[in-house]
């Protein structure tokens, strides 16, 4: 096979949090802005939940690219860990995943 291809992959850093979305609610500044920017002109408004959700907060993962031979598709992975090791983009070894392959 002759041509490159494109190997789209993220590392997974982990770095997320679960909040349920009363324990949001219970803080007052929270409140406050939330009265303030979608309950103008209702005085002594109150905030209730019909449904409990619980929210998560993670770090966006930036998405990476390398161009690869085609017929080196099999070692992708090699060529992404190898690529990720020169850059120094993973320092606390953190999972990696290919998130495409455009040919």
């Amino acid at each position: 096979m002759k041509g490159t291809m494109q190997v789209f992959f993220k590392i997974l850093t982990g770095d997320s949090i679960s909040v349920k979305l009363s324990d949001v609610l219970k803080n007052e500044k929270v409140v406050n802005v939330i009265k303030t920017n979608f309950g103008k002109g209702i005085r002594g408004a109150v905030i209730n939940i019909q449904n409990e959700c619980e929210l998560t907060i993670e770090k966006e993962n930036v998405i990476h690219n390398i161009e690869i031979q085609k017929k080196d598709f099999q070692d992708a992975m090699s060529f992404v860990e190898e690529y990720i090791e020169e850059n120094k983009l993973n320092k606390k070894d953190f999972p990696v995943e290919i998130v495409d392959i455009k040919i």
